[in-house]
């Protein structure tokens, strides 16, 4: 270790600056200058010396024959690096003379483009999260590096949520490399959010490096609050399809996208389905005692516009043939059956689909993916029973890179379990087949 030459500071050995004052610990010498008879005489040698190599060259290039210039010449140039925008990008040199680019981002896609600001929603008792991700790519052939640059340059890592003009501080999960999600980024950390966190936070991360140089990179996070809109069907009635799509009708003239509209239905068996084209909502089935929910037995299809996704937690789906749910936006399912369909769930278009704690018993296929545009959700799907089907999941074309994990999913008698068509990677690590 070593001392800054200027705040007294602890640095190591090799640091070319303090972290803690920041000024450079390259010590500057005061040069000596040559006194006037020195330099008389110095002047005087090297006149002579010269006149002597000249007299020398020119006895010599008299006997050779002129040689002709070349036709032409290329000269190469050394690659001038571009400097970043330092407020997106980090610009570092490692000591080997390695450029690379340090970047934050919120996403996964292929680019990693840099990005330093996230406003998102939250409504009142309604966690999330999302992952804050740092990508690091060589500047010399542009891909990510990920583990060897951390062993070999980074001493440590850490993470901090500093909260701006009294809101409460974002909890976030200690960095680490996600090979299965994110194979591309460094690291990654988890960000929980809550309506507690309404205002605006700073992420900042910080690299340690091994060299005693410090790297800091930071985004801007911002919550507001959203206004969730209820309804239920002991204030309103909605016992039929008629009554159940006037509602709709009037919620989506009424409210805007942006708002969350929750919707709870009672426990009743609609001779239909929903055909849902405008706002998205979330919709609740209920139980009464006598063990009946709220079920549609007619093919429903999702297709709503609006930020936010669509939701259908504790709901049947009966039929006897036909798609149950065709998937053409997002749609999250929470604990909903679906039985007796030729396709309980089509994942088709845009769409993308993800369902938790639900079960898919008796049907064709419990879950077809055939979706080719670019759409956005997680990939994981939790703690699913697919049951006694021709096809437990059938996957002809996923639009999404990342591994789908069928973590605590359980696949019983099923004719085949996983019909994995499009190769996509699948993480069956924690998954049950009975």
């Amino acid at each position: 270790m070593k001392q800054c030459l200027y705040c007294g500071a602890q640095l190591h050995e090799a640091a070319s600056f303090c972290h803690a004052c920041g000024r450079s610990q390259i010590e500057k010498r005061k040069a000596t200058l040559p006194s006037p008879r020195k330099k008389r005489t110095a002047l005087l040698l090297f006149i002579l010396l010269l006149s002597a190599v000249s007299a020398f060259l020119w006895s010599n290039v008299q006997k050779e024959e002129p040689q002709s210039p070349p036709e032409s010449q290329t000269i190469k140039e050394e690659p001038v690096p571009v400097e970043p925008n330092k407020e997106e990008t980090l610009y570092y040199r490692t000591e080997d003379g390695e450029i690379y680019y340090l970047r934050l981002s919120f996403s996964d896609d292929g680019e990693a483009q840099a990005r330093r600001k996230k406003s998102m929603a939250a409504d009142q008792g309604k966690d999330g999260s999302f992952p804050s991700l740092l990508y690091i790519s060589k500047e010399s052939t542009g891909e990510f590096v990920t583990q060897d640059f951390l062993d070999q340059w980074v001493e440590y890592s850490f993470i901090e949520s500093i909260p701006q003009n009294g809101t409460q501080a974002l909890d976030l999960e200690e960095p680490y490399y996600d090979k299965l999600e994110y194979p591309q980024a460094a690291l990654k950390s988890d960000v929980q959010i809550g309506s507690y966190n309404a205002g605006d936070n700073i992420v900042r991360w910080t690299l340690a490096m091994k060299n005693g140089d410090v790297l800091t990179l930071e985004q801007t996070i911002t919550i507001e609050l959203m206004e969730v809109q209820k309804y239920s069907w002991t204030d309103i009635s909605m016992n039929d399809m008629t009554e159940l799509n006037a509602l709709f009708e009037r919620l989506d003239e009424s409210t805007d996208d942006d708002q969350v509209v929750e919707i709870y239905l009672p426990p009743v068996t609609y001779e239909g389905g929903l055909e849902l084209s405008g706002r998205s909502y979330r919709l609740y089935g209920t139980h009464n005692e006598q063990g009946e929910m709220t079920t549609f037995t007619e093919p429903s299809t999702i297709q709503t516009r609006g930020m936010g996704k669509m939701e259908l937690h504790n709901i049947c789906f009966r039929g006897e043939e036909g798609t149950g749910i065709s998937c053409k936006e997002t749609l999250f399912l929470d604990d909903c059956k679906l039985e007796g369909w030729d396709i309980a769930v089509h994942v088709q278009n845009n769409g993308w689909s993800q369902s938790d704690n639900c079960s898919y018993r008796q049907n064709g296929i419990g879950i077809l993916f055939d979706c080719k545009e670019d759409g956005s959700f997680g990939p994981n799907y939790d703690e699913n029973l697919f049951e006694e089907n021709d096809i437990g999941v059938q996957i002809k074309a996923v639009h999404n890179k990342r591994t789908l994990c069928f973590d605590n999913c359980v696949f019983r008698n099923n004719g085949a379990d996983i019909d994995n068509q499009y190769g996509q990677t699948l993480d069956l690590s924690r998954t049950i087949f009975e």
